[in-house]
């Protein structure tokens, strides 16, 4: 039985995005490996096939793909394992599943796909294999366990505000998706506070996103996680100069919980100045788009997209409504959300859409080759994230962009391109329409330079190991907690 992505793309889910060297057994035609490929780029692909056409197919796909059969012929000398990917009809014997199990490394898991039917058999195999049950998940027809060495569990979970500009999904929901998939982390997005439950001397980490801890409602917030056995971590991608909430002399946003975690280095340090056990996780990519755009080589569509930019755009218009009238038609325009903007735009090419979810704005990015980026030179401003910078070079967009925050991350006319007034912004609007060709070759480099550097996968080693950590250095960070608050005492 082989994995093809049709049937069993699935497995794909269960494969931590840590893993740096995976093994598939019944890889078929490699589909399933191709869609690990774009999760992470840089993982080591190896396969294992018994059909001699499909095996051919899979090694197009794979670094290393052998055609054998796993319960008949003798395994191929191999690296330690972070990962062992086995499809259904596989392995079906306990020593074969004992030896694949010794290959594993220190913290890697094996997904086994048996047919659903007697549970305490599956177990007992397992168990004499010396391989430890992690979780198991029903897909019927199929019971897909994941085994692996021994190890206590820790608990992460993350309280999220409602979704606004895509920032819970890339800052929560993306990332607790990916440590749900880390071996021996149970992970997940937590309801109301009075669901959340008491570890009862567990290892556990909460991580409050975006709060507002302000008085005594603020500080029982703490006290309640706390009691109940959590580390308390504080996730926020904001200066806090702008939020009107955090001016107030009793917030403990920051100083009131056990660490912060955060998107820049600049906005770490801010927050170090109320507490010192802080994280950076820069913005990163779950899984690596497939190109939608430059299929016109007569025309370019302008993405402008961004919240809150009412102050950013005003400066530039005149010269956007330069270009797109010289550019007749061969520059067009999608703008979601901000209104004026669009109304400001002097060119019958434009199209609105107003705020949106962000499956459906990732899908107009995907369709534009350009996408805008101004940010005023302002305190608030250069502590944000190049979020938008990422989300563009992930689909191949050519980022235009003012140079604060983003001159961090774009090499002028090589993966992106920096605008520093509007003359210069003219000028990169017209070289855009009149070389669709080198555009698209500046989109090229800034996903290559993204599948290289800014995937989601390559964070998640550094994670584990930091909630892992604060929840090893809990009794010192609960003293600091209360040394900063004594209020909490």
């Amino acid at each position: 039985m082989h994995a093809q992505a049709e049937g069993y793309g699935f497995l794909a889910e269960k494969v931590p995005l840590s893993a740096a060297v995976v093994l598939h057994l019944g890889c078929g035609d490699g589909a399933v490996a191709a869609s690990l490929r774009r999760r992470n780029p840089t993982c080591r692909l190896i396969g294992i096939e018994p059909d001699p056409a499909l095996a051919a197919r899979a090694a197009a796909v794979l670094d290393r793909a052998y055609c054998l059969s796993p319960e008949r012929d003798l395994l191929p000398a191999l690296p330690k394992l972070d990962c062992i990917l086995i499809s259904p009809g596989a392995c079906t014997s306990q020593g074969l599943l004992a030896e694949l199990g010794r290959m594993l490394s220190d913290d890697g898991v094996l997904v086994l796909c048996l047919p659903q039917g007697d549970v305490q058999a599956q177990h007992s195999m397992i168990v004499g294999a010396g391989l430890h049950a992690l979780d198991a998940a029903e897909m019927p027809p199929l019971l897909v366990w994941r085994l692996g060495p021994e190890r206590r569990m820790l608990r992460v979970l993350s309280s999220m505000l409602p979704h606004v500009g895509g920032v819970s999904q890339v800052r929560v929901v993306e990332p607790m998706a990916a440590l749900m998939r880390e071996p021996r982390i149970a992970a997940g997005i937590s309801g109301p506070l009075e669901t959340v439950p008491d570890l009862a001397g567990a290892p556990g980490v909460f991580i409050l996103h975006r709060p507002a801890l302000t008085g005594a409602s603020g500080l029982e917030i703490i006290r309640i996680l706390s009691r109940r056995g959590w580390v308390v971590v504080c996730e926020f991608d904001d200066h806090p100069s702008q939020i009107s909430v955090l001016h107030r002399s009793d917030v403990v946003n920051f100083s009131g919980v056990h660490a912060i975690q955060t998107s820049t280095p600049a906005l770490a340090e801010v927050f170090r100045r109320e507490n010192p056990e802080v994280a950076v996780f820069p913005n990163a990519l779950a899984q690596l788009p497939e190109p939608a755009n430059f299929t016109n080589p007569e025309q370019l569509t302008v993405l402008f997209a961004a919240l809150n930019r009412e102050e950013d755009w005003p400066g530039q218009i005149e010269a956007i409504n330069a270009a797109a009238r010289q550019a007749a038609g061969r520059l067009r325009f999608e703008v979601v959300a901000d209104q004026a903007f669009f109304e400001a735009l002097d060119t019958p090419h434009k199209r609105f859409t107003p705020l949106c979810d962000y499956e459906t704005y990732l899908g107009l990015l995907s369709r534009c080759e350009v996408s805008f980026m101004p940010l005023r030179d302002t305190l608030f401003n250069r502590c944000k994230s190049d979020l938008k910078f990422l989300e563009a070079a992930g689909h191949r967009a050519v980022a235009l962009a003012s140079p604060t925050v983003y001159t961090a991350s774009i090499r002028d006319g090589e993966n992106g391109l920096i605008f520093e007034d509007p003359q210069g912004l003219f000028a990169r609007l017209m070289w855009l329409a009149n070389n669709p060709d080198k555009a698209q070759g500046i989109g090229d480099q800034a996903r290559a330079g993204v599948a290289r550097e800014r995937m989601l996968a390559f964070q998640m080693r550094a994670r584990t190991a930091w909630y892992r950590s604060l929840w090893e250095r809990r009794e010192a960070l609960q003293a600091a907690l209360v040394g900063r608050v004594p209020a909490l005492k």
